[in-house]
């Protein structure tokens, strides 16, 4: 169980377990602007900094992909991603692993990982990093949402007819994603969060069909190949 009590345990928890050497960690979620929950050194900052100015790189494939992007040698990561030129290696990052946070259909961020020397994750390795970032993303939204609901002052729904329509919702949710009960709320509230929806909105959507939360299989998207690490 992924135990999370500041922003540096958030990047501190796949250094642990993963044979990499730094990482960052920035979410973007509902009309939010994107914030930097956290970096291990001066070179993850450079990478995420590096990324976000120029609007491409892996952390922008990741996101939008939805998938784990692997750049095990970024002395060639010019050719992918020609705005940034020699950026990635430049900083000190022989190879970057980039994964991102989602919750059902919410893309909550993205974690870049970087080691010092080139070469890809071993499979084993890249599961593990997923069940990671899985565990992360889960203990973000929460985090988002109690933060969320403090400010707003927002409260149980308990309109009978809207109730009974959120049950539901829930319900077809849990089958969907194959999810607990617990876990097919938070979707639908992170949902609800990301889309400026009201949980009955979000409910309806489910209800009617137009919303979804089947899962999908991951894909890898790997620019070059190397040694495993």
């Amino acid at each position: 169980m992924l135990n999370l009590h500041s922003n540096d345990d958030l990047c501190a928890v796949f250094l642990t377990d993963l044979p990499v050497t730094g990482a960052a960690i920035s979410i973007f979620v509902g009309t939010a602007n994107e914030t930097r929950m956290g970096a291990t050194d001066d070179c993850a900052i450079a990478l995420d900094e590096a990324q976000f100015s120029v609007g491409e790189g892996p952390r922008w494939d990741a996101v939008r992909t939805r998938a784990p992007v692997i750049v095990p040698d970024t002395r060639a990561a010019h050719l992918e991603w020609p705005g940034l030129g020699t950026a990635l290696a430049d900083a000190g990052a022989a190879a970057v692993f980039a994964l991102p946070l989602i919750v059902g259909a919410v893309n909550i961020g993205v974690v870049e990982l970087y080691h010092t020397l080139p070469g890809p994750l071993s499979r084993s390795k890249l599961l593990h990093a997923l069940a990671l970032t899985g565990k992360t993303s889960w203990a973000l939204m929460h985090s988002i949402l109690d933060d969320s609901r403090r400010s707003t002052g927002a409260t149980t729904e308990s309109e009978p007819l809207a109730r009974r329509e959120i049950h539901q919702a829930t319900g077809m949710i849990l089958v969907q994603a194959s999810v607990s009960a617990a876990e097919a709320l938070m979707l639908l509230r992170a949902h609800a969060f990301a889309h400026e929806q009201t949980l009955e909105e979000a409910a309806q959507a489910v209800i009617s069909r137009r919303l979804t939360f089947t899962a999908k299989p991951d894909a890898v998207k790997d620019n070059a190949s190397g040694e495993e690490h």
